[in-house]
């Protein structure tokens, strides 16, 4: 029982604490951290050799850093470097092989709908794109494949919201989806791997 009070006490004091005023106003900004979860969609592919194959991405941590720039009042334009790495496995044939790593770094730009409510809550929904640098390392299981990944451009959509612990000081849940996708440059007439996902992630900002 006294665990239980002492917890409410707590969770009392933080959401009654009165944060410094602030409003989304043009001219604020702020600088990020974020980590989080990614998960692909996943691919599938034709081989002429074994029929259909199936390219699959694993869940993986997802982390960057990143600037938001409110450009007018209430909205804002964040722009925000990740690194994500995944294994690929291919599955066709009635076998499953990994083959090695996925690396992406994702240079993201998002325009974004962000008023504060209530003095400390800052809700947004946005809109954008970038530009993902993709490398792929093989394995003793990719038996020379030889793959170069393509860069490529892609485009998201995301929803969240932050907390403004004071004045300067914010913490966030991110949800984004990105599209894109890559080619491999030393396979001729390469069909597209998608690369398409889910970003869940938790940050913190100071904003000046």
């Amino acid at each position: 029982m006294k665990k239980i009070i002492a917890f409410a006490c707590v969770l009392a004091f933080i959401v009654s604490v009165s944060p410094a005023a602030f409003s989304a106003e043009a001219g604020k900004m702020g600088v990020g951290l974020r980590v989080g979860y990614k998960t692909y969609a996943g691919d599938d592919e034709s081989d002429p050799v074994v029929g259909k194959i199936d390219l699959d991405f694993d869940s993986t941590v997802a982390y960057g850093a990143n600037f938001t720039w409110f450009f007018v009042d209430d909205f804002a334009a964040e722009l925000a470097v990740e690194y994500a790495k995944s294994t690929m496995t291919v599955k066709g044939g009635g076998q499953s092989v990994d083959i090695g790593d996925v690396s992406q770094l994702p240079i993201l730009l998002t325009l974004r709908y962000q008023p504060t409510l209530a003095e400390c809550w800052m809700p947004y929904v946005g809109i954008g794109g970038g530009y993902f640098i993709n490398d792929f390392s093989e394995n003793e299981n990719s038996r020379g494949a030889n793959v170069e990944l393509e860069d490529k451009f892609g485009f998201l959509v995301n929803v969240g919201c932050e907390y403004l612990i004071d004045g300067s000081n914010a913490i966030g849940l991110d949800l984004r989806y990105c599209w894109d996708s890559t080619k491999d440059k030393n396979t001729v007439n390469s069909e597209s791997i998608d690369l398409n996902a889910l970003n869940i992630s938790l940050g913190y900002k100071y904003y000046f």
